[in-house]
């Protein structure tokens, strides 16, 4: 019999039993975690990708609650094929060293990419989270209390971030790390102050689609003015926040990325109206890694890597155009990487027929 539970498909013969004292607290779940209730009708308890706090396993013991039936989407060999590639990275002391991670990633992320319904992204941004992430935990409280939403998706942009970054030759270690946490960090002005409104999410999503028309939405749904200016100010507040832990970057300098990922070619964007010609290739990968992401809650499934990677990359480019948005090149890039993984993709079909 198959099950569907918020669009998580699967039978009893994918599920297996997980040990409460099995689920590793601070880190993201990489398992959907189901509860049969009466024996038969599933509840989801925890999905893949949930980050696993103290206070939920504690819950459940004291509740007796000893296992669950969970469906695994990543196994721990997947991220140790990960970890033993950036450690290569870390270790690296020259141009050479840090090209040849550059290609083994890329390898690896197209073996990963034709193998199909095999692989799931959450293996990247869990990866990426338990090694790079340096912040504190109440940066994540607040991301997580006030917006579901917004914590999966700094989790997944900011490892977009750091795959797009590897694609264009940064490859120091530290970088990529600062990186990581600059990305992840750029939208937490949102939920700093309050609560991430229905109008809010509204507001971010019409501007992922078309730059410049957040505000227009608020002012058209007659917001209030610390709403609009929430709205208007949230890099500046999201670049405050990382300043006030400036001392876990190698790169400090990074931060005032933050404040650039919404401006345009024109200097027609926000908060500050930078123009283009203002604004280096790397400032620009959360530009364009900002308008890759969906604000949208995330479902991990298996297979879903390239859906989690590409599948925005063609539907961004007619407005690039349109809006002026500076990455037109990192766009080329990120196509042609797609290029690339389609024409393996294409040799492993025409092997199996």
């Amino acid at each position: 019999m198959e099950f569907e539970v918020k669009g998580i498909k699967f039978t009893r013969d994918d599920l297996c039993d997980l040990e409460l004292s099995e689920l590793k607290v601070g880190s993201l779940s990489r398992h959907h975690l189901f509860h049969f209730l009466g024996g038969s009708k599933p509840m989801l308890i925890l999905r893949a990708g949930d980050y696993i706090d103290p206070g939920f396993v504690s819950k459940y013991i004291d509740r007796g609650v000893e296992k669950f039936s969970s469906l695994e989407l990543v196994t721990l060999s997947e991220i140790q094929e990960l970890d033993n590639l950036f450690s290569e990275l870390k270790c690296a002391n020259s141009e050479k060293a840090m090209q040849d991670f550059r290609v083994k990633f890329l390898n690896t992320l197209k073996k990963r990419y034709t193998l199909d319904n095999a692989h799931s992204f959450l293996g990247y941004v869990i990866y990426t989270f338990e090694n790079f992430y340096f912040f504190t935990d109440q940066i994540l409280d607040n991301y997580q209390r006030t917006s579901s939403i917004l914590f999966s998706r700094a989790l997944r942009a900011s490892t977009i971030c750091v795959i797009n970054s590897i694609l264009n030759g940064y490859l120091d270690w530290k970088y990529l790390r600062d990186f990581y946490n600059t990305c992840f960090i750029m939208d937490y002005g949102l939920v700093q102050y309050g609560e991430f409104h229905y109008t809010l999410f509204i507001a971010c999503e019409a501007e992922r689609n078309k730059p410049n028309s957040g505000l227009k939405v608020l002012q058209k749904l007659r917001r209030s003015e610390g709403e609009l200016a929430l709205f208007h100010n949230h890099a500046k507040i999201s670049a405050d926040a990382a300043y006030e832990l400036k001392d876990n970057f190698s790169n400090p300098g990074l931060i005032e990325v933050i404040k650039y990922h919404h401006e345009k070619h024109d200097g027609s964007g926000f908060p500050n109206g930078i123009p283009y010609t203002a604004l280096s290739d790397f400032e620009l990968i959360p530009v364009f890694c900002d308008h890759l992401v969906p604000f949208s809650e995330e479902v991990y499934k298996l297979g879903d890597l390239k859906q989690s990677l590409f599948g925005e990359v063609n539907e961004i480019e007619e407005f690039i155009n349109n809006h002026k948005l500076p990455v037109k090149s990192l766009h080329e890039h990120w196509k042609a990487l797609l290029s690339w993984l389609l024409q393996e993709e294409v040799k492993q079909q025409e092997v199996v027929s």
